[in-house]
């Protein structure tokens, strides 16, 4: 998903592509998300000023940990939106909407026929709600607010 690739944007911003996908899943109700990124994942810190920083592989609580949103804190090349915290904001949200949510390195060989095989790439944030149990209630309220 790019919103930047849009005709008109005002009536339909949503602010990034991470957040975007994730409504888009929600209305499909896709099983799967994946936002691809520069990093491996989402670290414990940054990685390219911690040698300790540490890949997290899964988010399996109903609530991410405040650790976790702490790691993702913002865009560090200043060509995104908002790196890593949005990436987090819209797999938190994707994964309440029933979907399997994978931030991965967009320049792995092969990561999207990878990610869509199942392959444990990346860092995998899991469900916590059924797409059943979700609906579209997600995307409504987002619209609303």
């Amino acid at each position: 998903m790019n919103e930047n690739d849009t005709v008109a944007t005002e009536e339909i911003r949503v602010g990034d592509n991470d957040n975007l996908s994730a409504h888009v899943a929600n209305l499909i109700r896709s099983g799967l998300v994946g936002c691809i990124t520069d990093q491996k994942g989402l670290f414990t810190a940054d990685p390219r000023q911690d040698p300790e920083a540490r890949l997290i592989s899964d988010i399996t609580s109903s609530e991410i940990p405040e650790a976790v949103w702490q790691a993702a804190g913002g865009s560090a090349n200043g060509l995104g939106t908002g790196g890593m915290m949005t990436k987090l904001q819209a797999a938190d949200l994707a994964r309440r909407s029933g979907a399997m949510v994978v931030i991965a390195r967009g320049s792995d060989p092969d990561v999207l026929l990878n990610l869509a095989d199942g392959e444990r790439i990346g860092t995998r944030f899991h469900p916590v709600a059924t797409a059943l149990e979700a609906g579209n209630v997600l995307f409504l309220q987002v619209i609303v607010r």
